[in-house]
């Protein structure tokens, strides 16, 4: 009689077998194990929306209000057209037809790294595809044996499923709807022990739809300090406010003086430009003191062993995400860097925020400059209009 052998796994039993056994039968029939990681894990948000759509009334048309993706309805693609323009330009010219660089094209970083400002540098940006591959890259460096991550509740799915995965243990400190969704330090304290490797804060907040004043992210800023533990703020929603609600960048709080943590800031278009299929989303360092070195040098080697966004993505970025005008001097300096077409300041002839414009030039060479001065115009305008 064949024999019938097994390989050694969990101790979950299932049908007579450990969970991730193989067992080969007198058939030969034989199933190969999965990771018992993924088998130990709940339904995923998307999971679990199949599942209720899956069920509707018959007689009445479906209306999601369950995903958070704007994009789906009309009434917020208004300038669409100068945002995708620039998109075909760039698939036309077929320069971007080969693999981007690991960590993103420079141009891309460096545009990302203005954006955002806090005096972060261009060497501190890594541009990912989508939140999926940010929270892991980061969660994946900051992991290791024992070690565990501070997250909010309610909070974003994907941080606890990524945390089972990268084995790195999920600590949940909660948003107290009471105290209009803000966290209680104390709790952070009591949570945190010698394993904890960070806090992560989402804000503006999703699901919650707080945006923290800047006292509160002091406070937690204060207590990250204290416990000796980085910031991962999450701000894909970030400028995206109701009323007098003001947003503040968690990494304009990282400051070179004192014992401020280092920041870590999850970030992208998908929420803000309403282009979430684009996949295009960073990660950015903020670290006065050099506390997380050895945490950027992992980052390094795990973004070498997949690739960030999309080519074309990385080199729309530098036009959707930049307005950055701020007078008739950043006009002409601009136009001559993106477009090569000079024009006289009006604040050398004193007219500010004017430009002077020769027309004595051939008709053709005209055309040609007023057409390149409306595309420049079109992606600022769009830009600014989503500020």
């Amino acid at each position: 009689m064949a024999p019938t052998t097994t390989t050694q796994a969990p101790s979950v039993q299932q049908n007579g077998l450990q969970k991730g056994e193989r067992s080969i039968n007198n058939g030969g029939h034989y199933e190969v194990p999965c990771n018992p990681l993924l088998m130990q894990q709940k339904g995923s948000l998307r999971s679990v929306v199949t599942d209720l759509t899956s069920r509707p009334n018959p007689d009445k048309s479906v209306i999601s209000l369950a995903l958070g993706d704007a994009s789906a309805f009309p009434c917020f693609r208004s300038g669409r057209d100068a945002l995708t323009k620039p998109v075909f330009d760039v698939i036309d010219s077929a320069l971007f037809d080969g693999y981007p660089p690991s960590f993103g094209y420079p141009f891309a970083r460096r545009a990302v790294a203005e954006y955002l400002g806090c005096g972060i540098k261009e060497g501190e940006i890594y541009l990912t595809s989508g939140a999926t591959q940010a929270i892991q890259v980061i969660l994946s460096a900051l992991a290791g044996p024992g070690r565990n991550v501070l997250l909010p509740r309610p909070g974003f799915p994907v941080y606890a499923s990524t945390c089972h995965l990268a084995g790195i243990e999920p600590r949940f400190y909660d948003l107290l709807p009471s105290s209009n969704w803000e966290l209680n330090p104390s709790q952070i304290m009591s949570l945190a022990d010698s394993k904890t490797v960070a806090i992560m804060v989402t804000n503006p907040n999703n699901p919650c739809g707080v945006v923290f004043p800047r006292s509160h992210l002091l406070q937690i800023m204060e207590v990250a300090g204290k416990l000796h533990l980085p910031v991962i703020a999450d701000e894909i929603y970030g400028h995206m406010t109701f009323g007098e609600a003001k947003f503040v960048q968690m990494a304009s709080l990282a400051s070179a003086a004192g014992s401020t943590p280092p920041v870590i800031t999850i970030g992208g278009l998908s929420k803000r430009w309403m282009v979430p299929g684009w996949r295009m989303r960073w990660l950015a360092f903020s670290d006065p003191h050099g506390n997380i070195r050895q945490v950027m040098t992992a980052v390094d080697m795990l973004m070498n062993l997949a690739l960030g966004p999309d080519s074309i993505v990385q080199v729309e970025v530098q036009t959707t995400i930049l307005a950055g005008i701020n007078d008739d001097m950043d006009f002409a300096r601009e136009l001559m860097e993106e477009e090569s077409v000079l024009v006289l300041p009006g604040s050398v002839i004193g007219l500010k925020n004017w430009v002077r414009i020769f027309f004595g030039a051939p008709v053709n060479m005209l055309n040609e400059a007023f057409d390149r001065v409306h595309s420049f115009c079109e992606r600022r305008r769009l830009a600014q209009m989503l500020v």
